[in-house]
C-alpha cells in the first residue's frame, strides 16, 4: 500500500526519496507497468532487509492490472 501511494503521488516525500521508477534505456513490452529499480547492497543481508529493495521486489511481482489499478480501494480489493 505505501509503495502505491508512493507511485500515485499521494505518500510522504521520505517514501518518495527510497524508490526509483525503472528507466529502460530502450522501449520494451514490458514497461506498460511501473517498475521500480530493486536496490542492490554490497551488505548481504541488511540490503535485502531494506525497505527499498523488499518494495521494489514485491512490486515488480504484481501483476501489471494490479500495479495500474485506478484507486486506493480498487488496489486493495
Amino acid at each position: 500500500m505505501i509503495t502505491f501511494k508512493e507511485l500515485n503521488g499521494i505518500a510522504s516525500t521520505f517514501i518518495s526519496d527510497l524508490l526509483t521508477i525503472y528507466q529502460p534505456s530502450r522501449t520494451l513490452r514490458s514497461a506498460s507497468g511501473y517498475h521500480l529499480t530493486v536496490v542492490h547492497c554490497a551488505a548481504k543481508f541488511d540490503g535485502n532487509r531494506s525497505f527499498a529493495f523488499a518494495a521494489a521486489q514485491l512490486w515488480n511481482n504484481l501483476p501489471a492490472n494490479i500495479q495500474l489499478a485506478p484507486s486506493r480501494g480498487t488496489f486493495k480489493s
